[in-house]
């Protein structure tokens, strides 16, 4: 049955639920149950919605750690370390020698 299939049996329950006899009765009874029903189905329905986050999180968690794993971005990792290496080096030079312009234009 779907949602709006409820809706429908729910507005005609609740027609027939102003009734004072058992009919009513039944359906105000009726009318609660579909009430719970929907509810329970909005609660699954979120609860698929969480399970697919958490399995595409895991999914997405794991292709990281192959990626990560395989020599070539070791390889990168290392190279980047390099380069990062040598791009301080260049940079304490750099303000070693600023440094010593500064101190040769004060005359110090």
């Amino acid at each position: 049955m779907a949602s709006t299939d409820i809706y429908l049996v729910v507005s005609v329950a609740g027609t027939i639920a102003r009734r004072t006899d058992e009919v009513g009765q039944l359906a105000r009874v009726f009318d609660r149950m579909a009430q719970q029903v929907y509810s329970r189905e909005q609660k699954l329905k979120q609860q698929v919605r969480d399970l697919r986050i958490k399995i595409d999180e895991t999914k997405r968690q794991k292709q990281v750690q192959e990626i990560v794993e395989t020599d070539f971005f070791q390889d990168l990792v290392a190279k980047a370390q390099v380069l990062r290496d040598r791009n301080s080096g260049k940079t304490v030079i750099a303000k070693a020698k600023s440094n010593e312009a500064e101190t040769a234009k004060s005359g110090v």
